[in-house]
């Protein structure tokens, strides 16, 4: 059987053509990424799971209620929950800083390090994968990469400063940023883990990125 929660929205990124979309379950206080069972997708939401009744797609920091069959975290991932896909999405309002402020982070580190990755044997300390950090002096570039096969493909970097440390070469999932190069003061990021290592190493993806306003 499912339960209705209100669910904070904050990332809605690009994940195996559907969506890496984690939030802020505001009932229990928690947060919580959401599964499918699409396999054709790994599990991630499709635009079509976010359509709300008034027909407006969901997106980042809208608050929504929605339904949610159990949890089902895996090893590296224990936040994911399994949305019940049936049950059509109500928009509730927009968030605002206040909503978000008690879910920052004051962790030392961003999970353990200051790489943009993990590796089997240090990623058991993270003991999450998702944390959402206020960093500053960002800059946001492309940088090309090259493949075995010889195939050049540009992707989106980031680099920051969080509690007075450097984080160089963090890969960029929030679409609003891809193949664009900017400097920001301050912002909040999403910050996730993947289940699953690519060619031995879990990289740390920055899902969103949040500009701070200033009073």
């Amino acid at each position: 059987m499912s339960t209705e929660i209100k669910f904070l929205i904050l990332t809605k990124s690009a994940r195996f053509h559907g969506n890496c979309v984690v939030g802020i379950d505001l009932d229990s206080k928690k947060l919580i990424r959401l599964v499918s069972d699409d396999e054709q997708i790994k599990k991630s939401i499709s635009d079509e799971n976010m359509i709300c009744e008034n027909g407006e797609i969901a997106n980042p920091s809208d608050i929504v209620r929605i339904r949610i069959i159990k949890p089902v975290p895996v090893k590296y991932q224990p936040e994911n929950v399994l949305l019940d896909c049936n049950y059509k999405w109500k928009k509730i309002r927009k968030a605002n800083f206040n909503d978000v402020k008690p879910y920052i982070s004051n962790d030392d580190y961003i999970f353990c390090n200051c790489r943009e990755f993990l590796t089997e044997s240090n990623i058991n300390a993270a003991e999450k994968s998702i944390i959402i950090v206020k960093v500053k002096d960002i800059n946001i570039y492309v940088k090309e990469k090259k493949y075995d096969n010889g195939e050049i493909k540009e992707k989106t970097k980031i680099d920051f400063t969080y509690n007075s440390k450097q984080y160089k070469n963090f890969s960029i999932t929030d679409r609003n940023y891809f193949l664009k190069e900017c400097n920001l003061n301050e912002a909040l990021l999403v910050i996730s883990i993947p289940s699953e290592p690519n060619s031995g190493f879990y990289n740390k993806f920055v899902a969103k990125v949040f500009l701070m306003k200033k009073n």
